[in-house]
């Protein structure tokens, strides 16, 4: 988890599925599609010894007005051969680039038409060569939202049904509900998933399955021979963190899920696309550390970006901090606060490592990726836990489920509008310091305690100042007081834009102070001074 191709590979994990377009702040009201697709249904034919799999589909859409031609998209890996109409005719068509444009017989609005797609899907090499096929791209014809430059691409989700037949040993992966028939020589995959989705991965390869059911979901787990003894333990982990982020986030309508272990494109250590969560295979061996957040970033995207979506490429911290951040809190239920503190002390130092100041609301927009993936990522994470210090653990627990429950794309608008919800007042200080604002603050804190003296009684007192650089920020800290005789005692104390004053009652002598012990808030150094005593 330390190493740079694992910080790489999340960069490149959030860009797979959806190129981003022009940079941007805003996104423009979408115009109605014309077509709404309903399903397709795909047949593979695949031959271990050669670098592509011949594909036929059949695409069935309603019109939603009058039509003589219809615009879809094709992935420049794709040799189109033939396109045809319901009853076979072939139909007319032109090429250029990703844009297949088909001339039809006049479509009235609300016909429904199916059209079959002959062509091929290639691959760099065969089964035989490299061991397996994989993308993660739409590989079908499929329909895109209208063009948004400031959005990243955004495909129309529909039901997916795909059957092939496959020489033995390879193994076809996809994340819905299927069936399998083994003639001894050969294995026809006949698979449906019936939860609309806007990209279906291509998986095969020579993997074991592993299935088991937790919380009425199936999860099935698929390992290179001979790595049973690992895959259990992931598996495990698959399951567990499925079950708590649809527990405390929202559920899902998927009750299947797959976990798949095979070579990724170099650089990437992890990828969600919808229902199957991939790692690299090479970085999962017995001696190597298990990669809790990695695992658990990824399996969050099936909350965050598939369930609910995040389109715009200024929301690069949500699309990727959310994630990031509900990873962390499923670290903390699981395995303790110690988990939790060690890795926000993690996203801590590499937000701060980065040589240039950006602020948050770029996004992916950052002109570097070194400050796209400790910004979206890490200094994200550490924004949405400042956050859950100011609304409190319940309402951030309430804010998830709210945004979850979204009846549209998330953006910072929504979020910010349901945050303020929950906490019944306005929040703008906090997202301008955050998210508008690169700055990172440093303090200085100077205490003295003594004896306070007034009518009635006498009794220790702790004084101080806090003296903010930087940055001028506005947020809770908390201060632990080390006592005489007594176990120690913390105060919150609210840190206002420049200079702080704050006096605290204590029971017995202060022996000293710190300065947020539980590494709550980001800054980029403190330092804390003693008075004379009074």
């Amino acid at each position: 988890m330390t190493t740079a191709s694992t910080s790489m590979a999340l960069i490149l994990a959030a860009a797979t599925l959806a190129q981003p377009a022009a940079a941007g702040q805003g996104a423009a009201a979408r115009a109605p599609l014309p077509v709404s697709p309903d399903r397709i249904d795909l047949r593979l034919e695949v031959r271990s010894e050669l670098p592509v799999v011949e594909v036929e589909a059949d695409l069935t859409f309603q019109a939603n007005e009058d039509l003589e031609a219809v615009e879809l998209f094709m992935g420049p890996n794709l040799t189109l051969e033939a396109v045809a109409g319901e009853d076979g005719v072939p139909l007319d068509y032109q090429r250029r680039r990703d844009r297949v444009r088909i001339a039809t017989p006049a479509l009235a609005a609300g016909d429904t038409v199916t059209w079959r797609f002959r062509y091929q899907l290639r691959f760099p090499a065969s089964l035989r060569e490299a061991g397996q096929m994989f993308t993660a791209l739409p590989w079908y014809p499929h329909f895109r939202h209208p063009p948004n430059a400031f959005e990243y691409t955004r495909y129309v989700p529909m039901r997916t049904r795909l059957t092939a037949t496959l020489p033995r040993p390879w193994v076809l992966i996809a994340p819905g509900a299927g069936t399998t028939r083994n003639d001894g020589r050969n294995i026809t995959y006949t698979w449906t998933d019936s939860v609309p989705a806007p990209a279906t991965a291509l998986v095969i390869g020579n993997l074991e399955q592993q299935s088991r059911t937790h919380s009425s979901r199936l999860f099935r787990s698929f390992f290179p021979p001979g790595a049973r003894s690992v895959s259990r333990p992931y598996a495990e982990y698959f399951a567990v963190a499925v079950t708590y982020f649809a527990d405390n986030i929202g559920n899902l309508p998927r009750r299947n899920f797959s976990l798949v272990a095979l070579q990724l494109p170099e650089g990437i250590s992890g990828l969600t696309v919808a229902g199957v969560t991939f790692l690299q295979a090479g970085e999962i061996r017995p001696e190597q550390p298990f990669p809790y957040r990695i695992l658990a970033h990824e399996i969050a995207h099936y909350w965050w970006n598939y369930h609910t979506e995040i389109p715009r490429r200024s929301d690069g911290w949500l699309r990727e901090g959310l994630p990031t951040y509900s990873a962390l809190l499923f670290l903390e239920h699981q395995y303790g606060h110690a988990m939790m503190r060690q890795e926000l002390e993690r996203s801590r130092r590499v937000s701060l490592a980065v040589s240039s100041d950006e602020p948050l609301a770029l996004g992916f927009g950052m002109a570097t990726t070194e400050a796209i993936y400790a910004f979206n990522y890490h200094k994200a994470a550490l924004v949405l836990h400042m956050l859950r210090q100011v609304i409190g653990s319940d309402g951030f627990a309430q804010l998830l489920r709210r945004l979850h429950e979204l009846p549209a794309a998330l953006t910072r608008g929504a979020f910010v509008a349901e945050a303020e919800r929950i906490y019944g007042d306005d929040l703008s200080w906090f997202f301008a310091s955050w998210l508008d604002s690169a700055a990172i603050p440093s303090f200085t804190v100077r205490y003295d305690s003594g004896v306070h003296e007034d009518e009635s009684l006498s009794l220790f007192q702790l004084r101080g100042v806090i003296e903010q650089h930087g940055a001028a920020i506005r947020h809770p800290v908390l201060l632990r007081i080390p006592l005489d005789g007594a176990p120690p005692l913390e105060q919150r104390v609210w840190i206002e834009a420049g200079t702080t004053e704050f006096a605290i009652n204590l029971p017995s002598r202060a022996r000293g102070l710190e300065f947020d012990p539980r590494g709550d808030l980001l800054y980029r150094s403190v330092t804390v001074e003693e008075r004379a005593p009074r």
